[in-house]
């Protein structure tokens, strides 16, 4: 094969990728962020939900922006989830216009779910358990 031809064909490539990337709806999310921001780097969501729905209506409009895809990019941090995140077959995109959910080059979002269970108390003797797990139960009326 031509070297020539090698090099032509990856130099083209590359192009195409870059244009691809550069036709790319960017929606940013920072922990810093507001959910009434337009969701630019400059001016972040604060929630991956909001950012979903801001796609959703993208794909519904047929904006222009979306031709590429739409990367919904997050910063560093940790992002605590109040309500279960759906995603559906149309969040997904087309393969022409692919949804990305993606950490912001060089930084480490973290996505939890996890809530915070405080104020445990020893059940004591709970009815209908066995001996063997008597006193042994605790429990928790307080989640953060």
């Amino acid at each position: 094969m031509n070297p020539f031809n090698l090099k032509f064909k990856f130099i083209m490539a590359l192009i195409v990728l870059m244009g691809i990337r550069a036709n790319a709806a960017e929606i940013w999310i920072s922990t810093s962020g507001s959910d009434s921001n337009i969701g630019t780097k400059d001016f972040p969501l604060a929630t991956l939900p909001n950012a979903l729905l801001q796609a959703r209506a993208l794909r519904q409009a047929n904006d222009p922006s979306i031709v590429g895809g739409i990367h919904i990019i997050l910063r560093g941090g940790t992002y605590q989830l109040s309500q279960t995140v759906v995603l559906s077959q149309k969040d997904a995109g087309t393969v022409a216009s692919p949804t990305y959910i993606e950490a912001a080059p060089g930084e480490m979002p973290v996505i939890s779910g996890a809530v915070t269970v405080a104020n445990w108390q020893d059940a004591g003797v709970v009815p209908g358990l066995p001996a063997v797990a008597q006193n042994k139960i605790w429990v928790a009326n307080t989640c953060y």
